[in-house]
Order: C-alpha cells, then sequence, then structure tokens
C-alpha cells in the first residue's frame, strides 16, 4: 500500500521550467514544493519531502490524504 501511495504522490506532480530556468515541482495536496537549478535535483528532493512528510504523519498518527485513489489508514 505504501509503494502504491508513494506513486500515487509521484504521478500528481506538478513540474515547471521557470522564467529563469530553475526546475519547480510541487505535490499542492500535501503542501510540498521545491525549486532546484538541476531537474535531477529537482526530482530528488521532492522524492526525499515526499518521503520526509509520510514519516512525519505516520510517527505522529496524523491521517494522510487520499492521493489518486490511494488512501493509507492508520490504525
Amino acid at each position: 500500500m505504501l509503494t502504491k501511495y508513494i506513486q500515487a504522490a509521484i504521478d500528481s506532480i506538478t513540474w515547471k521550467i521557470m522564467p529563469d530556468g530553475s526546475f519547480y515541482a510541487e505535490i499542492p495536496l500535501l503542501g510540498l514544493q521545491i525549486n532546484t537549478t538541476h531537474l535531477e535535483e529537482c526530482q530528488s528532493q521532492i522524492r526525499e519531502m515526499l518521503e520526509e512528510y509520510i514519516v512525519s504523519c505516520l510517527s505522529q498518527n496524523k491521517p494522510l490524504p487520499e492521493i489518486g485513489g490511494v488512501q493509507i489508514k492508520i490504525r
């Protein structure tokens, strides 16, 4: 279930090339966003932010929002 959730979140990422040539990524539903000068760095950092967000929510027993029809229920 966690793998499906992560994939759904990655699939929901909004990518933009900014006017200054930097790369912007956002997972709007989770409020995660990053802006970097290199695409690979942007990809890596948004995934890392996603992992940290999930771990933080789970460790605090906070619910994760449904993404792309995938939901993780905390028992």
